[in-house]
């Protein structure tokens, strides 16, 4: 199954970069340039996914979620 997320990578005050899903809270990932962080979270959100649905949970999704403005990339992602 394939999932649209919003994805958003953001940098902290050392650099570095670190990417979340306002649409998932709780799949963080990190990266040495954004587009590894971003594929990082890719790579996390599957797993956050995959884990919700192996334990029969409901995915607590957030219909609405919200787009920083500080980003230094936000994009909707698709995640298998």
């Amino acid at each position: 199954m394939r999932y649209h997320v919003l994805a958003v990578v953001e940098r902290d005050e050392d650099g570095e970069f670190f990417s979340y899903s306002p649409s998932l809270p709780g799949a963080v990932s990190q990266g040495d340039t954004a587009d590894e962080a971003l594929e990082n979270l890719t790579d996390a959100l599957a797993g956050c996914i995959t884990s919700y649905l192996d334990s029969g949970e409901s995915i607590p999704w957030v219909d609405e979620p919200e787009k920083p403005k500080d980003a230094v990339i936000t994009k909707w992602i698709d995640v298998n």
